[in-house]
């Protein structure tokens, strides 16, 4: 009977010892607050944030991170990892935005703390601005044909160096920091970042064997969209985003060949050759399908086409009797004649943010503004292949055989000139975005 209380009395003992011996669970999570910068505090990249977080646990603290994302949560700069001490501190962590793509906007300031079971975290709004516009450098290519061909840039110190080379030389365009390249005969249609050292291959350069005729024509950034658009020999038009991605595929009229591009609106309008005999039109591509909407015929050769609004194209062009500029409707035509320029070979167009129309010819540079209908003379004595305009420092670049010359818009003159390896053939100013 005496054993059996003992036993009795030794199980409830055991029983009363069980809950003390198990180990408690930790089920209350941490608490974190954002102090500082306060919620819609705006700063510009680049930019150093100093994010002061309050944090604490009834326990311990095994960690702190605070980063900051867009609106779908993708982070836009790197994290920053904390250790505390104790259960309970205040701490300040510098949050660097640094990433020249980055684009205004809101986003969210982020703090994660946790106790090694359970995490919490805490949100605060924040404006950024982006980076200023920054010229990065200048690309100079050599003529099409020339092969093997290497491409120089300028950078923003003013050297001139070696920056990449192709099997031969076609057209380069770009887009921010993104560059597009084709060959004439070999090499195919590329994309590489700016600073990297990497070709993609977009599409191969399809030259026919014993063909002496450039495979890829008119490859340009359009400034409406912001994509680069090129044709083919075989009239197959493409077009691709700033990361390489296609985002048109269109097919000219039979027999016809796309040689320069303009986006208006909903629809991709080309400058269209028909090789049987020489003849130009106007063509209208929807920009979703890339199908054919519209022809319209020309009696010039376009170097470049310019959008006026959404239903007008200004042309830049030339016939046997020297260069013209003209405006119609892209889909009645009714071409008005704005200008003419007897026994002059027009070489290149290009334009400035303020609507001024820069033109490279065989007797000068001259400026074309359309809301005026005014061309008058910029530089008589610069037998201009190639031009660019730099829209972050307000400068002209005009290249004249081997020379890469920047012009100071204010008075036209010389600011420096810079000697190419080769004769120019294309000058195209690179962004930062």
């Amino acid at each position: 009977m005496f054993r059996k209380a003992t036993r009795y009395a030794a199980c409830l003992w055991l029983l009363a010892c069980v809950p003390g011996c198990r180990k408690e669970v930790d089920d209350e999570a941490p608490t974190v607050r954002i102090l500082s910068p306060a919620p819609g505090s705006i700063v510009q990249v680049p930019a150093t944030v100093t994010v002061t977080v309050a944090v604490n646990d009834e326990r311990s603290l095994s960690s702190l991170v605070v980063s900051i994302a867009d609106a779908d949560g993708v982070p836009v700069a790197p994290s920053v990892l904390h250790v505390p001490s104790g259960r309970s501190q205040t701490v300040e962590l510098e949050l660097s935005i640094t990433d020249e793509q980055i684009t205004s906007g809101t986003y969210q300031l982020i703090a994660r703390a946790s106790d090694g079971t359970n995490d919490a975290r805490a949100y605060s709004a924040l404006t950024v601005l982006e980076a200023s516009l920054r010229t990065k450098g200048v690309l100079i290519a050599p003529r099409k044909g020339v092969a093997p061909a290497t491409i120089m840039e300028l950078d923003d110190d003013g050297n001139v160096n070696e920056w990449g080379s192709l099997p031969d030389m076609g057209e380069l365009s770009v887009i921010g920091h993104s560059v597009f390249a084709t060959g004439s005969i070999i090499a195919p249609l590329q994309r590489r970042e700016h600073e990297g050292v990497v070709w993609t291959m977009l599409a191969p350069n399809g030259t026919q064997v014993s063909s002496e005729a450039p495979f890829f024509h008119g490859l340009r950034v359009d400034p409406t969209d912001g994509r680069t658009y090129v044709g083919q020999v075989d009239g197959i038009i493409r077009g691709y985003s700033a990361t390489g991605d296609a985002v048109f595929n269109g097919m000219s009229l039979p027999g016809h060949q796309s040689r320069t591009t303009v986006v208006l609106d909903d629809r991709l309008m080309s400058a269209a050759l028909r090789t049987s005999d020489g003849q130009w039109s106007l063509v209208g591509h929807s920009l979703i399908g890339g199908e054919v909407l519209n022809d319209i015929p020309l009696d010039l050769a376009p170097v470049r086409l310019v959008a006026l609004g959404n239903d007008r194209v200004l042309v830049f062009g030339q016939d046997g009797n020297g260069t013209r500029i003209l405006s119609l409707h892209v889909l009645i035509g009714g071409p008005i004649e704005h200008a003419q320029l007897a026994s002059v070979q027009l070489r290149d167009v290009v334009t400035s943010p303020a609507n001024d129309h820069f033109l490279a010819l065989s007797n000068g540079i001259m400026r074309y503004r359309h809301s005026t209908f005014t061309l008058e003379p910029v530089r008589t004595d610069i037998d201009a292949h190639a031009l660019a305009w730099d829209p972050v420092n307000g400068v002209l670049y005009a290249a004249a055989g081997n020379s890469l010359l920047r012009l100071d818009p204010a008075t036209w003159a010389t600011i420096a000139t810079w000697n190419m390896p080769f004769d120019i053939g294309d000058v195209e100013v690179v962004l930062d975005r």
